[in-house]
């Protein structure tokens, strides 16, 4: 009796299995997350009926002309590549011929924009760095200060540049293939928009390499010590293959837009003057792909000052070169908050 009585008094005394208690999310992110694209959309409908200006009325021309079948650089040329074109005739074609319905496109492509920055510093950091980024994003886009408020080709390479960031964290995650070439699509999507794309795209591509290189470099030091390696060379092979696999489906994703556009243009018999206007301001190399002086188009198309095309390359390339080099090694930094935060605002 007595055993069976301290028996009972343990059992008693002893704690009762505690259920697993249920992780609540919190939702005051979303609901920040809301207020911002609220406040997006509180600036830019006031914006709406604003007038075209200069770059948007020749991105409206060049959309219109191709709604209307006749395609980039016949009756317009500039140095500009199609992909704004072609965005502005997809907005126009949507929301209407108008300067209501080009900033009502631009409303939803900064609405975009800010999402994926959400969802990018989410990823990277914290939700509380999210909507801190994603904040300062609408409140850059939206200013005077940098003309946010017309539709310039920047919100564009922005928006497919994102798309392309958080394609790239996926497919470096799971390492699939498919994956890294709709991020390069996206990332080449983003250098038709704009010459300046393609520097995000060397960037990402550089994240790409940097972390198959470090796999490579793991995968041969877990295999030493384990005393796996009795054929170095053809275990080396064997684990170079797959990252350079990798690294030729990105680079391949980045291409296809550019190839599928020289393709519709010169079906559409104007990839000559595509030649001499769009490909001599993507290398800076007016002289080699132009015969005129002007370095884009024979007089009375497009020309360019003849100094403007030689200083122009000289005052660019420095500063783009040093924000690459400086916000590189950060995002390189496993586990480094500050170190990506940083490199994350001079990007």
């Amino acid at each position: 009796m007595g055993r069976k009585k301290k028996r009972n008094k343990a059992a008693r005394l002893a704690p009762a299995p505690t259920k697993p208690v249920p992780v609540r999310r919190s939702r005051w992110p979303w609901i920040c997350l809301g207020l911002i694209l609220l406040f997006v959309v509180i600036v830019r409908v006031r914006l709406l009926p604003v007038p075209l200006e200069r770059d948007e009325g020749e991105y409206a021309y060049a959309g219109q002309l191709i709604l209307d079948g006749i395609p980039p650089y016949q009756l317009v040329y500039n140095v500009k590549l199609p992909g704004i074109y072609a965005a502005y005739a997809s907005l126009m074609a949507i929301f209407g011929q108008t300067t209501f319905g080009i900033h009502l496109g631009l409303l939803f492509v900064n609405l975009g924009a800010v999402i994926l920055i959400f969802f990018l510093a989410r990823r990277l950091f914290d939700a509380y760095a999210a909507v801190i980024a994603s904040a300062t994003y609408a409140l850059m886009s939206t200013s005077p200060a940098v003309m946010g408020s017309a539709a310039h080709a920047t919100h564009f390479v922005i928006l497919a540049a994102l798309g392309g960031f958080l394609v790239l964290l996926r497919g470096l995650e799971s390492r699939r293939a498919l994956t890294l070439f709709w991020s390069g699509l996206l990332f080449g999507i983003a250098v038709l928009m704009k010459q300046h794309g393609v520097f995000l795209g060397v960037f990402a591509f550089g994240v790409l390499l940097y972390n198959e290189w470090s796999s490579k470099i793991a995968a041969n030091s877990a295999g030493s010590s384990a005393g796996s390696l009795q054929y170095p060379g053809t275990d080396a092979k064997k684990s170079l293959l797959p990252g350079l696999r990798r690294l030729a489906v990105f680079s391949f994703g980045t291409v296809v837009p550019y190839a599928l556009t020289c393709l519709i243009l010169w079906r559409a018999g104007v990839f000559d003057n595509f030649l001499c206007c769009g490909l001599s301001r993507l290398l800076f190399l007016p002289a080699l792909f132009c015969p005129h002086a002007s370095g884009c188009g024979p007089p009375g198309r497009c020309g360019m000052h003849p100094r403007a095309a030689e200083t122009s390359p000289k005052r660019s390339w420095g500063f783009r070169l040093y924000c690459t080099g400086c916000c590189f090694p950060g995002w390189l930094r496993d586990g480094d908050l500050k170190a990506r935060a940083v490199s994350l605002v001079l990007f």
